[in-house]
């Protein structure tokens, strides 16, 4: 007969606490900087129960009789994104109590993170990747229902000084003007489509080569109804770079993915006389106009004039205060705010992070995705960006289907 006993919950072993508390830390980060809406209560102080759970990963690591492994390079890494972090800091026009707290726990946060090593950060982010999955699959349930017309209880709610204002359903949000709009964008329960869409091919990322795995599908079919414009760009260099990182027929698989868009367009302009959200948020944001794209919106043209006013001043090294009224994001953006020493403060930090000469077919890959993702939001400080391109570049090993089956028999025979 099996008794349990009290005394048994104690009995977990300190390594296993220790990852669980990395894991927790680091992936309370990662949500943080998408901003569900079960987080916006906390705010900045999210961080702290991250850095609690990393600090106390740390401080129980250190009474283990063999310690983890760590990141020997990570020193460089945190002493420029200290310097960067700061840097942003002061020139920011919104310097806060809040905002202090949140930088400070960042770089205790992201100290631990880049001296973890690999193997733990693998661990970390396929549970990140399992547990957005989770919250996805829900979330996509509720919303097929919500477009079916089941009628689901919800409450008005707003973020950001009323920037953001939303119709709640608990596991999903949708804009408070949805109600204009035949199927809204499907954005879970974070902050913006794209935000969640780009979160989600970041991680897909992280697994080239394991994409038939369950949670990369869920995430995949994520990405796919957030007609997220910036995220369908990344996926398709990623399905590329996946491909180019398995060494396999590159050149057949583009033609063959170029035909089946091409169809996919063609077929956008004729289904339902082209009134179809795949035709209005994607392909008529693809036409050029003027010699610019239809869905380069991410400034205005008053931005764009006082943009090119601010790269003749004074100001071009430090950056000015940004008037909410400019514009939204992009490149543009980050270096009229932050200057010209923000960039190449970001470039002496995301060098040595992405730079990794032994595995240069996942560090290009990690490259190629940050500077689409800084060229169009520039939203690459972000915890969300950060920790896959760091794993991807530094980290990553893709390992072919027949080395996995060959070990597997080995275990077993073991």
């Amino acid at each position: 007969m099996l008794r349990f006993k009290i005394k048994d919950i104690f009995l977990i072993s300190k390594h296993s606490l220790s990852e669980t508390l990395f894991v927790i830390g680091v992936t309370l980060a990662f949500y943080e900087s998408l901003h569900p809406w079960i987080l916006w209560s906390l705010g900045a102080y999210a961080y702290i129960l991250s850095a609690i759970c990393l600090i106390s990963y740390v401080l129980i690591s250190k009474t283990l009789i063999i310690e983890p492994e760590y990141n020997k390079g990570h020193i460089l890494l945190f002493c420029t994104y200290t310097i960067l972090s700061v840097y942003l800091f002061f020139v920011s026009p919104s310097v806060t109590f809040t905002h202090f707290i949140s930088v400070a726990l960042l770089i205790i946060i992201f100290y631990i993170i880049f001296k973890a090593d690999g193997t733990l950060l693998k661990k970390t982010l396929e549970v990140i990747s399992k547990s957005m999955a989770c919250i996805l699959i829900v979330s996509i349930f509720g919303f097929f229902l919500y477009i079916i017309g089941f009628s689901l209880p919800y409450s008005s709610v707003t973020f950001g000084d009323d920037l953001y204002s939303f119709l709640n359903y608990y596991f999903f949000l949708t804009s408070d003007s949805s109600s204009l709009i035949l199927i809204p964008r499907f954005q879970s329960i974070f902050l913006e489509p794209s935000h969640m869409a780009i979160a989600a091919t970041f991680l897909l990322m992280t697994e080239c080569g394991n994409w038939k795995r369950w949670y990369n599908i869920i995430l995949l079919i994520s990405i796919i109804i957030s007609f997220s414009l910036e995220a369908y760009v990344l996926l398709l260099c990623l399905y590329f770079l996946n491909k180019w990182i398995q060494r396999k027929h590159f050149i057949r698989n583009l033609f063959i993915s170029i035909s089946i868009f091409i169809l996919i367009i063609i077929g956008s302009f004729f289904y339902n006389d082209g009134d179809n959200m795949f035709n209005s948020l994607i392909v008529m944001r693809m036409e050029v106009d003027d010699g610019d794209l239809a869905g380069n919106n991410r400034t205005t043209d008053y931005f764009d004039a006082e943009y090119e006013s601010f790269l003749n001043s004074p100001d071009v090294w430090l950056g000015r205060d940004m008037d909410g009224s400019f514009g939204n994001s992009g490149y543009k953006v980050f270096i009229y705010e932050n200057g010209f020493i923000g960039i190449i403060l970001l470039v002496l930090f995301y060098g040595p992070l992405l730079y990794n000469r032994n595995n240069t077919r996942a560090a290009i890959t990690a490259l190629t995705l940050t500077m689409i993702h800084f060229i169009v939001r520039a939203h690459i400080m972000w915890e969300s960006c950060i920790l896959p391109m760091y794993y991807m570049a530094q980290w990553y090993q893709y390992i072919p289907t027949n080395i996995k089956k060959r070990e597997v028999e080995e275990d077993g025979c073991g």
